[in-house]
């Protein structure tokens, strides 16, 4: 997961108010993204209204004439960003920069500097994320304050950002974003869905207070937030604002976003096999179908035992004017379900059983465009069915794919959890050029 922070200018309902963007996954089209910020003033005149946006990355698109890469989220709200990336990979940079628009651009603000300000690889939308308004003294009158738990637990040790804006400083500056990262110094949990909790004690403010509640309206803070010598203190009033989707189902598989320089080819290509596709092939305008059958051994998740399986590779056109996937799927011929008391678990997909689940060479140059495509699919015997869809640049460092294959066996070990065993598993990688 990635944080960044700063400030948002935008006509006249924000001046220069804290902005936060959260990536809870990764930086993928399809992936979760929220922002948070307060409005001066609204449309309807309201002051300090805080606002956020929940939605996807809907593109990642390298540019094939500079080094830079374009993000845009949001596109189907009133409000969308478009953030410029300083490099020509689709990944996270330390500064980036944001383009906050209306739905039909007739209004839009300067481009502004977001900062990284958190990177956690592996917590795989795990977050919590807490909003609410921190009072302390003159310095501090109802401001937004944003509270970050990367992997969701209010646990001894477990990290957490917590972000805010000075009214003023005790320097006489105005609307200053205060950034700090920390981790939790205790929790105990008192019953009744409450629970207290310290943390960032070795920062020059610390928080206390208590956590409570998970019914209709959902989570509420209350923290006491003092300064290093205790001597004076604040107060914090937060809900929940996102939980991280464990079990939500992907959106529905996006086309890439990369066009190749070149102009696509009219004449079909051959189907080269997922290792050997070649930087300047596959671009293809309306390619015919065909199919191949290859014979694979793997051992499956639920029995650790060697299974027999087969594996298609099939081309097929996106449209006239997009690039074609290459797709390999394997389906077992057969699996033993293991005991119920002992249900299967993908949540270590570096083990050689996982070796169905995503071991492949990418040979392609970094920043050559073009995207991998994950799919991960599990079935029970009690009707549950979950599909998870992965959107991977190609190019992308060895560790990157082995964190997006990790997230996906984690929602596979929680779904297999929940239903037991499985009674099907496939798995596909397929290529977009």
């Amino acid at each position: 997961m990635y944080v960044y922070t700063g400030t948002l200018s935008y006509l006249d309902y924000a001046r220069n108010e804290l902005f936060i963007l959260i990536f809870p996954r990764s930086f993928i089209s399809g992936d979760p993204a929220l922002a948070f910020w307060h409005w001066t003033v609204s449309g309807s005149g309201k002051r300090n209204q805080p606002t956020s946006l929940r939605g996807r990355i809907d593109s990642v698109t390298p540019s094939p004439s500079s080094d830079t890469t374009t993000v845009r989220l949001f596109q189907t709200s009133f409000y969308r960003l478009t953030l410029l990336l300083p490099h020509p990979h689709p990944h996270p940079s330390a500064t980036l920069l944001m383009t906050f628009s209306n739905q039909d651009d007739s209004s839009s603000a300067d481009a502004q500097v977001l900062n990284l300000r958190y990177v956690d690889n592996d917590a795989l939308d795990l977050c919590r994320v807490y909003v609410g308004t921190l009072s302390y003294f003159e310095y501090a009158l109802s401001t937004p304050i944003v509270f970050v738990l990367p992997r969701g637990k209010w646990e001894k040790g477990e990290k957490i950002g917590v972000y805010w804006q000075w009214t003023v400083d005790a320097a006489g500056t105005r609307k200053v974003v205060s950034n700090n990262q920390g981790s939790v110094d205790w929790s105990v949990e008192e019953g009744g869905g409450e629970r207290r909790v310290g943390f960032l004690g070795e920062l020059y403010y610390s928080f206390v207070g208590e956590v409570r509640g998970e019914g209709e309206e959902g989570e509420r803070m209350s923290f006491t937030m003092w300064n290093r010598s205790r001597t004076d203190k604040g107060s914090v009033l937060g809900r929940l604002l996102y939980a991280g989707a464990k079990l939500e189902l992907p959106a529905p598989l996006m086309s890439t976003s990369f066009t190749p320089a070149s102009s696509f080819s009219s004449t079909p290509a051959s189907t080269p096999t997922p290792a050997s596709i070649p930087a300047s092939t596959a671009t293809l305008t309306s390619p015919s179908t065909s199919t191949s059958t290859i014979a694979s051994t793997s051992t499956f998740p639920s029995t650790s035992t060697s299974t027999s399986t087969s594996a298609s590779i099939s081309t097929h056109p996106l449209s006239a004017v997009e690039p074609f996937h290459l797709t390999t799927t394997f389906h077992p011929h057969s699996v033993t379900h293991p005991s119920p008391t002992h249900p299967p678990s993908l949540s270590h997909p570096s083990t050689p059983q996982h070796s169905q689940a995503g071991t492949w060479t990418d040979t392609r140059p970094i920043g050559s465009g073009g995207f991998g495509v994950v799919t991960l699919q599990t079935c029970s015997d009690r009707g549950g069915q979950l599909r998870a869809v992965k959107k991977l640049p190609l190019g992308m460092r060895g560790v990157d794919y082995h964190r997006e294959l990790r997230s996906l066996a984690t929602l596979s070990d929680v779904f297999t959890k929940s239903f037991f065993f499985l009674s099907t598993f496939s798995f596909s990688f397929s290529f977009s050029l």
